[in-house]
């Protein structure tokens, strides 16, 4: 394995980066603030590690709110609303998720993108639970899995084009409102009213 400056695995260095660049975003919130040093300084890595290891500031920090929102959705399954519905929880998760996607819009986009080109599922992954708790086994595993990956994918594509989003259906991303009634009409779509 490639040792990195700092003696310690490539992997190590590279999950350290994440780490910090991800811990940093929560502390300040926006991540234009978050310099490269800064986050070197917090993973005690070389400053050039960053773009061996990301190619750039912007694709790290992009993963960081990758990170940060499976963090968010983990959290939202650990702690459901008092008494509600597994496509209500859903519901919940998928508007805190997109609310936050919505916040960092262009480091979003590169996330998504990243997400597009290679084709990692963990959104889907993230649904299933909710998901299989709402069919029971009314519903194929395959089928459940067709669901969360329409779902997951109709946000992405709107998170990168949200202009073409709001032309073809009317909805706003931007708006707060209009986000979470375009999620509700696609949870409805999906699992029914």
């Amino acid at each position: 394995m490639p040792q990195t400056k700092d003696t310690a695995p490539a992997r190590d260095v590279k999950r350290r980066l994440l780490e910090a660049a991800a811990s940093l975003l929560q502390e300040c919130g926006d991540p234009e603030r978050i310099t490269t040093r800064q986050i070197t300084e917090r993973a005690g890595t070389a400053l050039g590690l960053v773009n061996y290891h990301f190619g750039s500031r912007s694709n790290l920090m992009a993963q960081a709110i990758e990170t940060r929102m499976g963090q968010l959705a983990q959290g939202m399954l650990g702690t459901p609303g008092e008494g509600a519905s597994p496509k209500e929880q859903l519901t919940q998760m998928l508007c805190g998720l997109v609310d936050f996607g919505a916040e960092y819009l262009p480091l979003m986009q590169t996330s998504v993108r990243h997400i597009l080109a290679t084709g990692a599922v963990d959104a889907q992954m993230t649904l299933l639970p909710l998901l299989r708790a709402h069919f029971g086994p009314k519903r194929a595993e395959s089928s459940i899995r067709l669901i969360a990956h329409q779902m997951v994918t109709v946000l992405q594509l709107a998170a990168v084009h949200p202009d073409a989003f709001k032309l073809f259906t009317g909805y706003d991303l931007m708006d707060r409102a209009q986000r979470n009634q375009a999620i509700t009409t696609i949870v409805d779509g999906h699992l029914g009213d």
